[in-house]
């Protein structure tokens, strides 16, 4: 049995031309250059929030703290009554830090009386007093 063969026909080169490979890369370049400074404007926007965030967190703290030592009549020179130290009058950043340790300030810093935060704003810490508690100035 003899088989025919089919004739042989003529196939270019499969592939792409330098112009399609170069309007790709242009117009993966145009898709760049819009979505890059919204990308930019998130991360600032997230840093904002984070700083919102913990200044929130730092102002109920503090008030969490005055109303444990109302409640115990605890006064500025008091020693620990406990091991956590919650009868610690916050005062400045070391007496704080007995309520939220540097690892759980999420990037801010505090020292002295002043508290900075990731986005670089800054707010001061006002202490604590027998009829108010401590806080923290406006961010």
């Amino acid at each position: 049995m003899n088989m025919k063969e089919s004739p042989k026909r003529y196939h270019p080169e499969a592939g792409f031309t330098l112009i399609e490979l170069i309007m790709v890369i242009v117009v993966l370049g145009i898709l760049a250059a819009a979505i890059t400074p919204q990308y930019l404007d998130v991360a600032t926007e997230a840093d904002a929030a984070t700083t919102n965030k913990l200044h929130g967190d730092i102002k109920s703290t503090m008030q969490t703290a005055f109303g444990m030592h109302r409640m115990r009549q605890t006064t500025a020179s008091n020693t620990p009554a406990n091991a956590d130290g919650n009868s610690i009058w916050i005062t400045d950043c070391a007496s704080l830090a007995q309520y939220i340790p540097a690892t759980e300030m999420g990037g801010a810093t505090c020292a002295g009386g002043t508290i900075t935060f990731p986005d670089g704003r800054t707010a001061a810490l006002t202490a604590e007093t027998i009829n108010s508690s401590a806080t923290l100035a406006a961010i």
